[in-house]
């Protein structure tokens, strides 16, 4: 079974505009993340900029692009966004620079998948590479650290019609 699942806002309905406008600002500004998501989330972009600063002298900023690949049950509901690892490399190729650091917020376990990907750019992935950011981290919490994370980026290239993407443009 699938759902198609939409942000809060857009299925509610209230009467008076005043009171959409409320209800909407209060849920900007009084939900976020636990502290310990937004402590994880920025030691791994520390992290991960200070990994693009020492592969790039000219990256003072510590730069990094980042992507969020979907790769599971999306896939399977919306036949046109299972694209393959090559289409991806062409359609983002013309805004990330030779050799940057990539972040890739994903549900793919198969990493030669991301080979063509791989070959060009110093891709990494919050489970393989930041462990050390991570200890103590409920595993239940990586999705979301995923999505701080892949805001930060410099660039960002998302998933169409995927609600996680949809939250790091928002985020952004």
């Amino acid at each position: 079974t699938y759902h198609n699942i939409i942000a809060l806002h857009v299925r509610t309905y209230v009467q008076d505009w005043r009171h959409d406008l409320w209800s909407k600002r209060f849920v900007r500004d009084n939900l976020r993340f636990r502290d310990e998501i937004q402590c994880a989330a920025a030691r791994v972009v520390v992290a991960l900029r200070q990994r693009a600063r020492l592969r790039d002298n000219n990256n003072s900023n510590g730069d990094f692009d980042s992507f969020h690949i979907r790769r599971g049950d999306l896939v399977k509901q919306y036949k046109t966004t299972g694209v393959s690892a090559d289409e991806i490399y062409q359609n983002s190729r013309g805004e990330l620079r030779v050799n940057a650091t990539v972040f890739i917020a994903t549900d793919e376990v198969n990493r030669t998948f991301f080979e063509p990907l791989t070959s060009k750019y110093d891709v990494v992935f919050l489970e393989d590479d930041f462990q050390q950011e991570l200890v103590g981290i409920d595993k239940m919490y990586f999705g979301l650290i995923d999505q701080l994370i892949a805001s930060r980026g410099r660039v960002f290239f998302g998933c169409k019609q995927s609600t996680f993407s949809n939250f790091i443009f928002r985020l952004r």
